[in-house]
């Protein structure tokens, strides 16, 4: 899991990035079943592949990650521990190319929270063998009501379909999750009925009805004077 480091002079990181791979924390020579620590085949015909073979290029360093023949490769928990959050805008971008630009291979990426693909991308027939001809993304923002919120995140590469004589390859594959940092609106909000005394202690108000983008909106409301509130609620009305 490799850092990504912005092009500014300052060389800043870029703090939306949740995971980076170019596959060169292994090194290896030609094509192998060796797999990069940050993931997991679904079998041995999966693994780290070289531009020393001659037949795959890649600008992203010197090697690549294979799949072949309907295999894929998934993200361990352990390189990808964030959470699918609501709200939150997720971008997967990668690069793909076939051996040698050869078997009219289609790909698929897949963003998955727990075991369930929540987003897909697919291509294809791949026609280069140099990474830097082809690159694809998917995006994906969940809302509140979304049921996988909370599972962990993982990204997963196939090779979908294609001559079984030819290998596919990614490289380059970066996992971004910007969060939701906009206010519902109205903002500011209001009151509906402005807060009113009802006897000594207790106190009645109504908030305004907001909307947000992701989903319910939920309301806080507080009595001072008595020093209590209503916790987190969706209801816009609140007496204590």
């Amino acid at each position: 899991n490799e850092t990504d480091w912005s092009s500014a002079e300052s060389a800043t990181a870029d703090e939306s990035i949740i995971f980076h791979d170019a596959f060169e924390e292994t090194v290896v020579s030609g094509r192998t079943s060796t797999m990069d620590p940050d993931w997991t085949g679904s079998d041995t015909r999966t693994g780290l592949w070289n531009e020393d073979s001659g037949t795959i290029l890649t600008p992203y360093g010197d090697q690549v990650m294979y799949v072949w023949n309907s295999r894929y490769v998934t993200t361990k928990a352990s390189s990808l521990s964030d959470v699918l959050t609501a709200g939150t805008d997720y971008t997967l971008t990668f690069n793909a190319a076939a051996e040698n630009g050869n078997g009219g291979i289609n790909y698929q990426a897949e963003l998955l929270a727990g075991s369930t693909i929540v987003a897909t991308v697919n291509d294809g027939p791949m026609t280069t063998k140099n990474m830097a001809d082809y690159s694809d993304s998917l995006t994906f923002r969940p809302d509140s009501s979304h049921p996988n919120l909370g599972n962990t995140l993982a990204l997963r590469l196939r090779y979908a379909s294609g001559d079984w004589h030819y290998v596919m390859g990614y490289d380059n594959v970066v996992l971004r999750a910007v969060p939701d940092e906009t206010p519902p609106s109205p903002n500011p909000l209001g009151f509906l009925v402005e807060p009113f005394g009802i006897n000594a202690t207790s106190i009645v108000m109504t908030a305004s009805n907001a909307t947000d983008a992701t989903g319910p909106v939920e309301y806080l409301m507080t009595n001072d004077t008595a020093g209590v509130s209503s916790g987190w609620s969706t209801n816009t009305f609140w007496m204590n």
